[in-house]
This record gives structure tokens, sequence and C-alpha cells, in this order.
């Protein structure tokens, strides 16, 4: 970020590279500076992203309140847009329980 132009006073924003829940390397990086809400909430959006369709019912709720203001055709379409371009194989969504995060307006109808 430095080289990329970052001028101002206050100390450069986190920049991490990690793996699957394991921190590898980190600039700024203050351990107790998040809280075990907003890490829950950065793994499950991970694994949203990444086509996992394993999800309990916790991370259900997590993702539900991030996505929730977008409509759920939009985020049925999304995820099989994303997962298409996976080489993994490609089982129907509506049995998991990824069902919920995609079917569900918000976490209040679960």
């Amino acid at each position: 970020l430095l080289a990329a132009g970052y001028a101002g006073s206050d100390p450069p924003p986190l920049v991490a590279l990690h793996t699957h829940s394991e921190m590898l390397d980190a600039v700024n990086y203050v351990s107790d500076s998040t809280s075990e809400y907003e890490q829950g909430v950065v793994r499950e959006c991970f694994s949203f992203l990444s086509s996992h369709t394993e999800f309990g019912t916790r991370a259900q709720h997590l993702l539900l309140r991030c996505l929730q203001s977008n409509d759920p055709k939009e985020r049925q379409h999304f995820f099989n847009e994303v997962r298409s371009c996976r080489r993994r194989r490609q089982s129907a969504w509506e049995r998991t329980p990824a069902a919920a995060v995609l079917q569900e307006k918000d976490e209040f109808t679960l």
C-alpha cells in the first residue's frame, strides 16, 4: 500500500496473506484488533465465495446478515456462476445447508 501511494498520517490499513484460517504474513497486524464476531463473518463470507455448501446454523445467520440486502434470486445466480468455474463436483445446492442462505430473504426466517 505504501508503494501504491498511501500517504495518510495513520498507519496503513492491514494487509494480510493467509490460507484457510492460518495467517502467513501481515502488515500492521494487531491480534486483538477484531472481535470473534468479525472474524466469523469474514470466515463465512470467504467460505460462501469459495462455493462451500455446508454451513452450520451460526454460519447461516452470519451470512444472511451480510447478504440480506441482495435478493435471493441474485444470490443464487451469483453462487451458481462462481461455482460453475470450480473444478469440483457440482451437486445440487438445494439439498444442502447453503439452501437457507440462498433462498431465505433474511436471518429472521430461519
